[in-house]
């Protein structure tokens, strides 16, 4: 398909004359113009749109960074506490060993006690026999 252009030209224009044009490129020329005035407008709310998307994205990588962040936080506290229920789960273990050792040992004190004692009464009682006979 062949296209042909024709350009009119003129050498020497004062802002005071006028440029009369035939009414069907008049016409053009002014759906043109606002055509081109419309288009600007959208240019710049796009730009706008543009700089507020950038802005947003921003805002939420900053989010998702201090989020990322903070679950950072989170495991490492996580960690903290499973070792602090780690070593107190211990400290009871080693109490109730404790407890059980002293338990065994204050059985066989009480049962050295009632050997004692009772040896002690049966030598009394022999003591008393002896005297009284």
């Amino acid at each position: 398909m062949l296209i042909s252009l024709t350009a009119f030209s003129q050498n020497v224009i004062s802002k005071d004359s006028n440029i009369i044009l035939p009414k069907p490129i008049a016409k053009l020329v002014i759906k043109d113009l606002i055509k081109k005035d419309s288009l600007e407008a959208e240019l710049i709310v796009v730009k706008k749109n543009q700089s507020l998307l950038q802005t947003n994205l921003k805002e939420k990588d900053s989010v998702i960074n201090s989020k990322i962040h903070e679950i950072d936080i989170f495991k490492i506290k996580d960690d903290l506490n499973q070792t602090m229920l780690g070593l107190t789960n211990q400290q009871k273990a080693n109490l109730k060993n404790e407890a059980d050792n002293l338990t065994t040992q204050v059985k066989s004190l009480n049962r050295k006690l009632a050997v004692r004692t009772t040896g002690a009464a049966i030598i009394i009682g022999l003591l008393v026999y002896m005297i009284v006979k």
